[in-house]
């Protein structure tokens, strides 16, 4: 396993330390779970629902606001329980899913750090569970496989989705 750099744990516990003061419950669990460094497979953090898995290579490229940020998106899916909820569902359209979930309400937060461009944020969603979301945006992924490419309107949703959250 790689050893972290200081400098970067300087910054993780600055943003601890921020989390004391701005949202303590953040705080709390941010203190309470090991944070592992590893190679993630998609994002700069990780979780199962017992860990943060940190991937410093990818978080090199944040500043320390969009870090914090980030810190608090991942802790959030821990309170949510998104790991354990996620049962036999499609990975890939489940996490979708939570990351919308979650982004909507982080935008109405204070003090939690700056959005990265890439997070995407559907107004659409609002008030709705993870399971709802997961819902929609399975339906709309299965219909687009059952039609070809030219003609698929719901293909073209999702690029419109996910243009918006660019």
């Amino acid at each position: 396993m790689a050893t972290i750099s200081s400098e970067f744990v300087a910054r993780l516990e600055k943003i601890r330390v921020q989390f004391l003061f701005d949202h303590p419950f953040l705080s709390v669990l941010a203190l309470s779970l090991p944070s592992r460094l590893r190679q993630n497979q998609r994002e700069a953090m990780e979780t199962d629902g017992r860990a943060v898995y940190i991937d410093e290579a990818r978080c090199v490229s944040y500043g320390d606001q969009q870090l914090k940020y980030l810190y608090a998106h991942i802790l959030l899916h821990i309170i949510l329980k998104h790991p354990f909820r996620m049962r036999n569902r499609d990975a890939k359209v489940w996490n979708r899913s939570s990351y919308i979930v979650i982004n909507l309400p982080m935008s109405d937060f204070e003090r939690i750090g700056e959005r990265p461009k890439e997070e995407v944020m559907l107004e659409k969603f609002r008030d709705k569970s993870v399971e709802e979301v997961y819902q929609i945006l399975y339906q709309e992924s299965t219909e687009a496989q059952e039609q070809p490419d030219e003609e698929n309107q719901n293909q073209q949703k999702q690029d419109l989705i996910q243009e918006e959250g660019e």
